[in-house]
């Protein structure tokens, strides 16, 4: 039966609308009004952009399918509408989770979305192909339902939409990018997340990079104030801290209207020009601020919003497909600067070689301000440029000038420093050259750090902060000055930039009141920020009193207080109570006392996460040692390292294979003055979190944590008797090793036991008296041999073989401690299941009855 040409185009032109606007239309504006903050135009500017390019591809479409014949057409039909559904169900449904498009996506981990998305496709488009008489006479009512299935859900996010952000108000006028004044200038460049202990190590490894800084002082003890770029901005700008006390957008306005660094200077006669060619979330537009923005028109589209809408349907086309066509566009598209294909023939010209770095768009701006400086500003100039920096992803060209990311290593992280202080230097013989150099003010910072662990061949013994990511570059040179490159371990911050302008160079430079001078820290989880929230993330904050040095980890100090979104909490930390039981994951109490290298708690867990964690525990001051025991699950075999205190002093170690309590002793001299017990775990076998390209997120988990206890050992009075029936004091002086009491003895239950007590100094030699009784199995077990050590010192051996008293002599010279621990060592120690005699599975040697030590006469 043959289609007339009416059914065709009415049936054409749904299942062509319904694919065309999914694609282009309904899938661009979902991303957009979910993902606001990140673009820089109106969602209503591009909407006529968005129906012009889905009513040419429906007109395409329309045009194709009616030139086919009755079977060909029901069949194409039947696969457009199948294509467009399965777009709609791989961009509302299918959503798997790749994470930020910021090089850290692993694909080999995720080849099941692959699996998953080719079956789900393949199936449904053979189904329309076998099927398509019967896919054909539902294609108009399925369009007509999904079409208006979507236009219910976009009307749902506009209506849901936030007001749309100050900066898309605005476009940025360029024209006095680079004019500078010939009397006064003053600079702030940000290399974004250029960690400040790389650039000690670049100047260590090539003393040619202290020259290129002639004139400048480089801050070693800097601190920033958060963990990426969002707030990092605006206090470089304004010096103001963000503390969630309102929302982002209104902290913004106020603190950029108020009092910020390019306000005042604005005021004061100053051309101002500042931008981020990367993040606008992080700025407030005005004129009375910014000299170089002006009013948006409607239909304008600058360069910057051309690229920012060429992004916009990247990321929809990436959302959309199938799982590996999103590998081939995350590869040969989004990973890409914005401008890189228009720019192959300039590259091409440099003929970078085979494993060279790409410099980004840093780069770019390093070439225009060569070719475009001037210096007829006939006002001073203020300059804020930011720029990639050693931001993620690293990129190197292969020998057709094609794009490959590289692991965000220390190495490759390092290369790419190197590559962005060359162009620096290119900024500032620019500089020179235009005859501004000497009477501009430079700051070259970073918003905040990499992340990366610490390596340093200066700080030895030190146990370095793991929060890298709040360590930013400063570098400061001020008017007029010619001496070589000075290095200060004065304490600053990013939020002394302001001051340190309007208020001169000492503000930065040292005189400072150390006493009140605290630098603060808000950390979060960056990859819980989304910038289209009103709020951050609830913040913790840290803070670095004095001068205290911002690399090291005992400068850290919590103030106990997390900023949660119009509302501040004070973490009441209970003064611990010695013998308690400390619970870790949900519901648990120990969040209170963890301070970092902690995962988020679980069902009755709580993961350690990277190569140390810390527990900090409020205690009341004794003269008696601690006894520390902590049952947890190991990831794999491994040992840790117990430190106490923020020195590298360990106090013991553990070779961990399975799940258990462990326990340690802790010296009385560690906690008889102290207010505060701050205990360490060290993993030397566990991944560094840091490198995410590197590991996988497992393999930086040490051990989970179920408990933790801290108790006091028993003095133990000179003469007294210990008994280890069930009803007796003997279960407080048992540390590792034992069965739980009978009704009066006490069951060994491993080939080495403790015991330990506090004692006072003994003024003779001692002798210890125990009752005993050997776990014998005639023909098999004759004995149990009892090598016995105090403090780590073998004293004897017992050789038992029935029940009865035994004794030892202890010289006065080994009780050279305030406290006696004992180990037995019981190497005929035996499972009675093992042996088959009962199902017993203990690990039986000796029963103990009593315990006496005497002071000889």
């Amino acid at each position: 039966m043959n289609i007339t040409i009416k059914e065709k185009l009415k049936t054409s032109l749904l299942v062509s609308t319904f694919l065309s606007l999914t694609l282009f239309l309904f899938g661009p504006l979902q991303i957009y009004y979910t993902n606001q903050s990140e673009f820089y135009f109106r969602g209503i500017k591009i909407i006529p952009y968005l129906i012009a390019i889905s009513l040419l591809s429906t007109i395409i479409l329309i045009c194709i399918l009616v030139l086919f014949k009755n079977n060909t057409h029901k069949k194409l039909t039947a696969l457009v509408l199948i294509i467009g559904f399965l777009l709609w169900l791989q961009g509302n449904i299918l959503l798997w989770h790749y994470g930020q498009f910021n090089g850290n996506v692993r694909w080999n981990d995720k080849k099941i979305f692959g699996l998953i998305d080719s079956f789900i496709w393949g199936m449904i488009i053979i189904f329309a192909f076998i099927k398509y008489d019967f896919v054909f006479k539902i294609a108009r009512k399925l369009s007509i339902a999904f079409l208006i299935i979507q236009l219910i859900t976009i009307s749902i996010y506009i209506i849901q939409a936030r007001p749309e952000a100050n900066y898309k108000n605005y476009t940025i006028d360029d024209n006095g990018k680079f004019s500078f004044s010939k009397d006064k200038n003053i600079v702030i460049l940000t290399l974004d997340t250029f960690q400040n202990d790389i650039f000690q190590e670049i100047i260590n490894e090539n003393k040619d990079y202290k020259k290129i800084f002639k004139g400048f002082t480089y801050f070693r003890n800097a601190a920033g104030g958060y963990p990426s770029t969002l707030a990092s901005i605006p206090l470089i700008l304004t010096g103001e801290y963000y503390d969630n006390s309102v929302p982002f957008r209104e902290f913004l306005k106020k603190s950029y209207l108020n009092d910020s660094i390019p306000k005042k200077l604005k005021e004061e006669g100053y051309d101002t020009y500042y931008t981020n060619m990367y993040y606008w979330p992080s700025l407030y537009l005005d004129e009375s601020i910014a000299s170089n923005i002006k009013p948006v028109k409607y239909f304008e589209m600058s360069n910057s919003i051309k690229y920012n809408f060429k992004y916009l349907v990247e990321t929809t086309l990436f959302r959309y497909s199938p799982h590996y066509i999103k590998q081939y566009l995350y590869n040969k598209i989004l990973i890409l600067p914005p401008n890189f294909e228009n720019d192959r023939r300039e590259i091409a010209k440099k003929n970078p070689k085979d494993g060279e770095l790409y410099a980004d768009n840093d780069d770019n701006f390093v070439s225009n301000i060569i070719d475009k400086i001037d210096n007829k500003s006939e006002k001073n100039t203020f300059k804020y440029y930011h720029l990639w920096g050693i931001h993620r992803p690293i990129l190197q060209y292969d020998k057709n000038l094609n794009l490959k990311e590289i692991e965000y290593n220390r190495s490759n992280i390092k290369k790419k420093a190197i590559l962005k202080l060359e162009l620096v230097k290119k900024f500032f013989d620019a500089l020179k050259a235009n005859g501004t150099y000497d009477n501009t003010m430079i700051f070259i910072v970073g918003d905040h750090g990499a992340g990366l662990n610490i390596e340093s061949s200066e700080f030895k013994n030190i146990t370095f902060t793991p929060y890298t990511n709040s360590l930013p570059l400063i570098l400061v040179k001020s008017f007029n000055t010619q001496n070589d490159l000075q290095i200060s371990d004065n304490p600053v911050s990013l939020a002394d930039i302001k001051d340190t302008i309007f208020n001169g160079p000492n503000s930065m430079f040292g005189v400072k009141n150390m006493e009140t001078y605290e630098r603060r820290f808000f950390y979060y989880n960056p990859d819980q920020l989304n910038a289209n929230e009103s709020y951050f993330p609830p913040l913790k904050e840290y803070i670095i009193h004095g001068n205290a040095f911002s690399w090291f980890a005992k400068s850290w100090e919590r103030s106990y207080r997390i900023f949660e979104p119009g509302k501040i909490i004070n973490e009441s930390r209970e003064e611990y109570k010695y013998g308690s039981v400390i619970k870790f994951g949900k519901g648990g109490n120990a969040e209170q006392y963890e301070e970092y290298g902690w995962s988020y708690p679980e069902k009755g867990i709580t993961w350690t996460y990277g190569k140390e964690a810390k527990l900090n525990i409020p205690i009341h001051k004794t003269s008696a040692s601690l006894i520390l025991k902590a049952y947890f699950i190991p990831s794999k075999k491994q040992i840790i390292y117990v430190l106490i205190g923020y020195k590298d002093k360990k106090i013991g170690e553990w070779k961990v294979e399975k799940e258990g309590e462990y326990n340690l002793l802790i010296n009385n001299e560690y906690v008889k003055n102290n207010d505060n017990l701050v205990i360490r775990f060290r993993f030397p076998n566990i991944a560094d979190p840091s490198n995410k390209k590197q590991i996988r997120e497992i393999e930086a988990l040490g051990v989970a944590f179920i408990t933790f206890s801290l108790s006091e050992i028993p003095v133990y009075e000179y003469g007294s008797t210990i008994k280890f029936g069930s009803t007796e004091n003997g279960a407080t002086y048992l540390l590792s090793g034992w069965s739980d009491p009978e009704e009066k003895i006490t069951w060994t239950n491993n080939k080495k036991v403790s015991m330990l007590m506090s004692t006072k100094p003994s003024k003779s030699d001692l002798t210890m008296e125990v009752s005993l009784i050997p776990f014998i199995v005639p023909n098999i077990i004759e004995k149990q041999t009892i090598n016995i050590y105090l403090n780590d010192k073998k004293i004897g051996v017992w050789i038992v073989k029935k029940e009865g008293n035994y004794k030892i002599y202890i010289p006065k010279k080994y009780l050279d401690k305030p406290y006696i621990k004992f180990d037995f060592e019981l190497p005929n120690a035996a499972s009675p299941k093992e042996l088959k005699i009962n199902s017993d599975e203990r690990m039986l040697g000796i029963a103990f009855q009593y315990l006496v030590l005497s002071e000889i006469k």
